[in-house]
Formats: structure tokens, C-alpha cells, sequence
């Protein structure tokens, strides 16, 4: 027998039952010849193969997040099929298995085409399934607010919290903005230490370490500082105070009160003012920023009277016989130096001359004079004398007090007949010796003219008789 099979292979032998295996499935012509060459007879049939049901499908759910999910499979409606290949659409390829059940975790959101390949273990046959996996994550969307976008400085801040989306949990880090840690919960509160404009940074993350963030700015005022000095803290009646007031940059709205009648300047950094009352004087500083209270800063001012200094009119003494007492007794609470280098309220002199007195209160200082003049008057001019060599009343000469104080001196002589017997103007010579020309004058009247200067400035010109004793 001669077995064609169709498929392009022959065999001849001599059993009438042969088995052949096919690739394909046909159809295929096979035929049997028996016989010899000379003489033979033939048989066809057609064969076809037509293999067993073969089929699955699948189904299956995922969990998305940002950055792609988590498909989980589920191989339904299967026959005849107990092997099972998936080609997950990422490039990605399973190991033949019999699981009915799959997981696969995607990096991107899709859409990945899903195969899923099946046939009986060992045979050739596979068919196949196929489906769409896309991700459609709920977005992380960050988002809060604050209580007040504008504090003072130690006023704490409260946050409102409405993050929305992600996948499962959610937690929090706040960035305040300077160098504190970073804060979690869900809405934290925190207070600045310093003043400053700062922003809030606000980092959610969900369970697949997705993250959004959120950003609001915050304006954190300092406390006012101010500072008010002055060129000097105890003055006089009527003088002049030069008041420097510093402020803080974020002072938008000053005062300064002088601490008299409600005097009260607005937003100047120099005041110059004037006391026209003695007192102590509160002087206060005050201002305000934006969202703080306002602070203040005082100094104490000391004003005082100038002393009131009245030491009379000009005096005359005798010098070197008199004494005149100089006195101040109009202040009660002054300190006193007199030209003389004395401290007390009075002092008492003895010569001619210009006394100067300064009083003070503090730094307030009065300064008043007393002229002493001396008294050409009192100058002693003898009626007589006796030129007997005897020691006494020998020349005749004005007595003098104090030739110190005489700046100009001169003494004339005359008798009755206007003659001049004696002329001098030097006041340390004793005086006329009752002669002329060497020869003695007789004893009768005689007349002088005595002219003085004092070094004060007072001149005085004396004419007088005296008489000639033998």
C-alpha cells in the first residue's frame, strides 16, 4: 500500500492501518494505492481537523495614583484553557502560569493594551483576549489658608487645612518660612519670633508618596522701637532744647509730647522747643506700626530759673579806713563765685575796684557786678604845721590812704601873693619843709592846690589855705 497523506508526505508499506500526525488542520486530500505498478487501484478522503473549544476572558480593577497604579485581574469564562500568559501593555511580559489571578503595578497613567494569552498546557493552540487599562487618579491638590494675613509680632497664626484628592492617606510638613523645623498635623499653629514677611509652604503627600504643595505669604510687624534723646536734659528758662526723635522703619505714625500745656508734634525726627517755666518736664516718645500697638519711650527734662541778681548801685569807701559788704540774698537755692575766688552770698571789701558775682542754678547762670569807688573826699588836708626839725608836723603834705590806688598826684604851694614856693607830683615825697629857696618862709597863711587821680578813674582837684607855725 501506498499512503499519500497530503501534506507532501508518502509512505508505502504494507499494513493497512497507518497513523500519521499533521501540522495544520487542514483540509488535506490523503489517498491510499494498492496494487502493483502494472496493475493498482486508489482511495481518497479529505481530512480535516477541527480542534476542541478554546476560550477566556478577563476582567479587573485598579487603584491610580499620580504617577501611574495598580491593575488587579480577574480570568473569567474560561474553557478548555489552563495556561495563561498576560502581556501587560508595558512592555512587560508574565510567565506561563494556571493562576486565574494576576496583579501588575503600571508606572504612568495609560492607557496600556492589556493581552492575555491562553491555550491547554502542551498544545499548541492559544488564543487570546484582550482589553484597556487607563489610571484616572483623583489629583492631590494642595490648598489652605491662614486666620490673618497680617500680625504683630507674638500674635500666633492658625492654619486652615482643605487638601483634596490623592490616594489614601495624607500627611503634612509646614515650612514657616524662617529657621524653625517644619511643623505636621493637619492644621498647626505657630508664631513668628521675629518680624518679617515670610512665606508658608505647605507639602502634602499621599500614601504612594505623591505630593502637591501650597504656598501663602504672611506679614509679621516688629514692635515699635523708638528712641527720644535730646542735647541736653536740664536747661534754662528760655533756652533753646534740641529733641532727636529715632524710630524703627516700620513706625508709620509718631508723637512727641512735651509734657507742658498738651504740646504735642507730630512725625518729626528733630524738635527744637523752648521752656518758659521752670519745672521737671516728663517728655514721652510715642508711636505705632502697621498691626502692632503703639510703645513709647520717655526722658525727664529739668528746667530752672536763671538766677535773679541785684547787687545796688555803685558805693564809695575811704580806702585802707573803710569796709563795704557786698550782698546777694535773692536766691535761696544758687551756688556762688565771686572775681575775689569766695562762694558765699556776700563778701565784704576794703579797696576800690569792679566785684563780680556769678550765681548758678545748675547750669543756669546769672553774672551782676558791684563798682566800689574810692572817696576822694576823704582824704585828710592839715590846717597847719610846724617845720621845727622837732619830728612832728615838719612838712605839709595831704595825708594819703593808700598810695596804691593814686594814679596821678600833685601838691602846689602859694602864699598870699600868688607865688609859687613848692610843686611836686611825686606822692612819696614828704611834703613842703616851710622854705623857698632855702630860706625859712615866715609864719603865716599860705594856700594850696592838691590835685588826685585814683586808678578807679575818679579826679579831684582840693583848694585850701593852712598856716605856717614858728
Amino acid at each position: 500500500f501506498t499512503w499519500d497523506f497530503g501534506d507532501g508526505t508518502v509512505l508505502t508499506t504494507s499494513n493497512t492501518i497507518v497513523s500519521h500526525t499533521y501540522s495544520g488542520l487542514g483540509p488535506f486530500v490523503a489517498t491510499c494505492t494498492v496494487g502493483t505498478a502494472a496493475c493498482s487501484n486508489s482511495q481518497s478522503n479529505i481530512i480535516q481537523f477541527i480542534p476542541p473549544p478554546l476560550s477566556a476572558n478577563f476582567n479587573f480593577t485598579t487603584l491610580s495614583y499620580c504617577s501611574g497604579g495598580i491593575a488587579t485581574f480577574n480570568i473569567t469564562n474560561i474553557v478548555n484553557a489552563n495556561n495563561f500568559v498576560w502581556s501587560w501593555g508595558d512592555g512587560q511580559i508574565s510567565t506561563p502560569s494556571n493562576n486565574t489571578t494576576a496583579t501588575h503595578t503600571y508606572v504612568g497613567l495609560g492607557p496600556f493594551t492589556v493581552k492575555l494569552y491562553y491555550n491547554v498546557a502542551g498544545e499548541p493552540c492559544i488564543d487570546s483576549f484582550t482589553q484597556i487599562v487607563q489610571f484616572n487618579p483623583i489629583p492631590l491638590v494642595a490648598n489652605f489658608s491662614t486666620n490673618i494675613d497680617s500680625i504683630c509680632v507674638g500674635t500666633g497664626i492658625n492654619t486652615i487645612n482643605t487638601t483634596s484628592g490623592g490616594t489614601g492617606a495624607l500627611t503634612y510638613s509646614w515650612n514657616w518660612g524662617d529657621a524653625t523645623p517644619n511643623s505636621t498635623g493637619i492644621n498647626p499653629s505657630y508664631t513668628y519670633p521675629d518680624g518679617g514677611t515670610y512665606t508658608i509652604t505647605l507639602t502634602a503627600t499621599d500614601a504612594y508618596g505623591c505630593t502637591a504643595t501650597a504656598t501663602d505669604i504672611v506679614f509679621v510687624d516688629s514692635l515699635p522701637q523708638l528712641k527720644v534723646s535730646s542735647d541736653k536734659d536740664m536747661a534754662c528758662v528760655g533756652q533753646q532744647i534740641n529733641f532727636t526723635n529715632t524710630v524703627s522703619s516700620n513706625v508709620n505714625s509718631y508723637n512727641l509730647n512735651l509734657g507742658t500745656e498738651n504740646v504735642i508734634v507730630y512725625n518729626k525726627p528733630q524738635v527744637d522747643f523752648i521752656y518758659t517755666i521752670a519745672g521737671d518736664y516728663m517728655v514721652t516718645l510715642s508711636g505705632k506700626s502697621r498691626k502692632c500697638p503703639a510703645t513709647a519711650d520717655s526722658m525727664r527734662i529739668h528746667v530752672d530759673n536763671y538766677p535773679v541778681l541785684d547787687l545796688g548801685g555803685p558805693q564809695q569807701i575811704c580806702q585802707g579806713r573803710d569796709k563795704v559788704t557786698i550782698t546777694e540774698d535773692l536766691n535761696t537755692n544758687a551756688t556762688y563765685l565771686w572775681s575775689t575766688g569766695a562762694t558765699t552770698n556776700n563778701i565784704t571789701v576794703d579797696k576800690p575796684g569792679v566785684y563780680t558775682l556769678t550765681a548758678s542754678i545748675n547750669a543756669c547762670q546769672t553774672v551782676a557786678t558791684k563798682t566800689i569807688l574810692g572817696d576822694i573826699a576823704c582824704i585828710f588836708k592839715p590846717n597847719a604845721f610846724s617845720p621845727n626839725n622837732d619830728g612832728l608836723n615838719d612838712f605839709y603834705k595831704p595825708v594819703l590812704i593808700n598810695y596804691e590806688s593814686i594814679s596821678f598826684y600833685s601838691l602846689q604851694v602859694y602864699d598870699r601873693w600868688g607865688q609859687q614856693l613848692y610843686r611836686s607830683e611825686n606822692k612819696t615825697e614828704p611834703g613842703w619843709n616851710g622854705k623857698y629857696f632855702g630860706k625859712d618862709c615866715e609864719q603865716e597863711t599860705y594856700f594850696y592846690v592838691f590835685t588826685i587821680e585814683l586808678s578807679d578813674g575818679a579826679k579831684q582837684t582840693f583848694r585850701g589855705d593852712f598856716i605856717l607855725i614858728r
